[in-house]
């Protein structure tokens, strides 16, 4: 954010110094002079955009509950179940299975104002994925990586502040949340119909795993649930709540943030 207070600073002597141009500036303020001469051309740095993106698109000033909101949760458990934030241009993409509730994904998308499109992986044999199409789609990746933790690059060691953050989230936010990781990472164990394991992506330090078994204990009995070495196992009644297929807020509707139940969230049952 370093190079938006710059950019801020630059843009406040301009509009007291009209008649300056970009040597002034860098003469009065110590910047380097072929750092901010783009900027006097009108471009901006990226994170500045972002921050303009998220203003436009109401994301700097959305609620919990409201669906804009809860179309960024979304996303982000998507993201840590089986996604990623590229390292270099930010651009976030959501690895799509043949069972997974995509209508889901490409609500979360439209939900949070960002086109998006399907890359396919037929070609190439990899697995098809969602990812934002035209503009806006590396700012998305910059506020759900800056504003909600969600890791940019390698997952390898992710930190458990990626989904400490929820512990302050509503009920509805949370349960939305524990059911997307799980309907996307979610599978049965041969030992049984009743006993389900949600694996956790990447290679993940005890931590993590604890951060996650609290968002799942918050919103089921969790005596139900127990952590291993790469997943968190589901009992019977933990399960049924979390093996659904959530859905977001209407777009503009007084949402009851706190449901009673997670099996009271309208939703669909898991057929994975």
């Amino acid at each position: 954010m370093e190079r938006v207070g710059e950019y801020e600073r630059v843009m406040r002597w301009r509009a007291a110094h009209t008649e300056g141009g970009a040597y002034a500036a860098s003469r009065a303020l110590g910047l380097p002079r072929g750092r901010i001469r783009p900027w006097f051309d009108g471009a901006k740095p990226h994170a500045q955009r972002a921050i303009e993106t998220a203003a436009r698109h109401g994301w700097l000033d959305a609620e919990p509950g409201s669906r804009a909101f809860e179309g960024l949760v979304v996303l982000h458990a998507w993201l840590l179940a089986s996604g990623s934030i590229a390292s270099e241009t930010f651009v976030p993409s959501c690895v799509i299975g043949t069972d997974d509730p995509e209508g889901l994904l490409r609500a979360a998308f439209d939900a949070a104002g960002v086109p998006s499109r399907i890359v396919s992986g037929e070609s190439d044999g990899r697995t098809a994925e969602r990812r934002p199409s035209g503009s806006g789609g590396s700012h998305l990746g910059r506020f759900l990586a800056g504003v909600l933790g969600a890791p940019v690059g390698s997952k390898v060691g992710v930190s458990p502040a990626a989904v400490q953050w929820l512990e302050s989230a509503p009920r509805s936010t949370r349960i939305r949340w524990s059911q997307t990781y799980t309907v996307r990472r979610g599978r049965s164990l041969e030992a049984g119909p009743d006993g389900f394991a949600v694996r956790l992506g990447g290679r993940c330090d005890a931590a993590y795993r604890e951060a996650v078994l609290a968002v799942f204990g918050s919103v089921v009995d969790d005596a139900e649930l127990t952590a291993t070495a790469d997943a968190v196992l589901l009992g019977p009644k933990a399960a049924r709540c979390l093996r659904r297929v959530p859905t977001l807020p209407p777009q503009s509707a007084d949402w009851d943030e706190s449901p009673p139940s997670g099996n009271d969230q309208p939703s669909e049952p898991f057929a994975g």
